[in-house]
């Protein structure tokens, strides 16, 4: 079995883990038993935990690129942003702002790669609306406004066990970005 297997198999574990159990809520043992990794393989891949949540967030910092440069390239400026709405509605788990808090309670270098994720997005979101027409500083200010009520919602939604809160929050956001 191939190095870049073994490596690629732990980082999709970690994320899988991230995803369940929150950033910061595995250890090196779960992801080497979910990727089916003897145990002491893994520091030949990762020396730290840290280096395992850096390539987590690394991992899908780099999905959800693919899905905006996709997305930024299927119609107009409105239909890529109603895919980043519909995107949060139904794949919640591990959002820029999701990894930002768990990467609080992890060292600098993950809250670093996570920082850089959240800016990603927001960095995409505001060249979106200054597609619409909008001046750079204000494109921000929207770009901050739509991802602070994704992010918002999926919060009160999972804190208040009501699913409802999402979808009702995205539908407001969507028509939101149409009037845009």
């Amino acid at each position: 079995m191939a190095r870049d297997d073994k490596k690629a198999r732990l980082t999709r574990a970690s994320v899988e883990l991230a995803q369940r159990h929150g950033l910061t809520g595995f250890a090196i043992a779960d992801a080497a038993a979910a990727a089916d990794v003897p145990a002491g393989g893994v520091y030949y891949h990762f020396r730290t935990k840290e280096d395992m949540q850096i390539a987590a967030v690394e991992s899908r910092r780099a999905a959800v690129g693919i899905l905006l440069e996709e997305w930024a390239t299927q119609g107009d400026a409105r239909a890529a942003l109603t895919r980043l709405v519909d995107w949060f509605e139904t794949s919640p788990a591990l959002t820029p702002a999701d990894l930002a808090r768990e990467a609080g309670r992890a060292g600098d270098a993950v809250r670093d790669a996570a920082a850089a994720f959240a800016e990603d997005v927001l960095a995409w979101t505001a060249a979106r609306f200054a597609e619409i027409g909008y001046a750079a500083p204000a494109a921000r200010a929207r770009a901050t406004h739509l991802l602070a009520g994704l992010e918002g919602a999926l919060i009160v939604s999972v804190a208040t066990a009501s699913p409802d809160t999402l979808a009702t929050e995205c539908a407001h956001l969507r028509r939101w970005v149409e009037r845009a």
